[in-house]
């Protein structure tokens, strides 16, 4: 069974702030878990909040991955750096970093996801945070092909985010699963 682990945010761990879901949706609605319904083993290191790592941290998660190597690595990080302030470009710094300790002597394939932009919604995204996130898939485009590692635009996926301006619907998480799984079937062809 191969191994994919998820390296990313809110939108990873599947963060609702819908009443009935009690803050985070269930198994088979999360697309982590329905990559899993096919046939994945799937580590979700999705956190809430979570920022691109700087050095220290890269090694560490890293060190974690390396726990599950040979494996496909999905790494889907910047929405919460852009709305803490951070430029586009001051990301794609980070990134590369975290993209460059995850490549050394892994063997695994790397995809870097450019995460959905955030929208004006209750979180109170601002405008720069705004501008910002909509330049992270060409940023992020850049640093997948200059690392030769497999790009997933999820900010052309045609997925929504609910009223906060920032997490995912429940129909998106389906519409991002369905698209990562068609990823990962060319990356299994690749290797």
């Amino acid at each position: 069974m191969k191994t994919v682990f998820c390296i990313g945010d809110s939108n990873t761990w599947g963060y609702t702030d819908t009443a009935c879901y009690n803050g985070r949706y269930p198994a088979g609605v999360r697309w982590t878990s329905l990559i899993r319904e096919e046939g994945f083993r799937v580590i979700d290191d999705g956190i809430n909040g979570r920022m691109i790592p700087g050095e220290a941290e890269s090694a560490e998660i890293a060190e974690r991955v390396s726990g599950y190597s040979p494996c496909t690595v999905i790494i889907m990080l910047g929405t919460n750096d852009v709305i803490g302030g951070m430029s586009a470009a001051a990301c794609g710094c980070k990134m590369d970093i975290l993209i460059r300790t995850l490549k050394k002597d892994s063997g695994n394939t790397l995809i870097l996801t450019a995460p959905v932009p955030v929208e004006n919604g209750s979180w109170g995204a601002g405008k720069e945070a705004i501008r910002q996130s909509g330049l992270l898939p060409k940023i992020y485009a850049a640093i997948a092909e200059n690392n030769g590692i497999l790009l997933a635009d999820a900010a052309h996926w045609g997925i929504t985010v609910g009223p906060d301006g920032v997490h995912f619907d429940e129909k998106s998480h389906s519409v991002f699963a369905r698209k990562m799984l068609k990823i990962l079937k060319t990356a299994a062809e690749t290797v």
